[in-house]
């Protein structure tokens, strides 16, 4: 089975709580807000998909899967700042 490197890993582990944490506030946020959020849960679930494929060894491409995860994960953590400061 193909495993994630270690900086994957922290990667969705730091998401994870990130996501967790703003889709507890989504109830209070405004609608606009409410609507930046529904394009990153797509984003969102995009991630989660390439982490379940390179967790079930269903990638030939393992390498570039892992870069493209390094760009979604780079593109969540600076969305997820921008909401965490816009809902604070």
């Amino acid at each position: 089975n193909a495993m994630l490197s270690p900086s994957s890993k922290t990667q969705l582990r730091t998401l994870k709580k990130e996501h967790d944490q703003l889709l507890a506030l989504m109830p209070l946020a405004s609608s606009r807000i409410q609507g930046e959020w529904t394009a990153l849960e797509e984003k969102w679930q995009a991630y989660i998909g390439i982490i379940r494929s390179i967790a079930h060894d269903e990638l030939l491409a393992h390498g570039n899967k892992e870069a493209l995860l390094d760009s979604l994960s780079a593109d969540l953590t600076a969305r997820y700042q921008v909401m965490q400061r816009a809902l604070h």
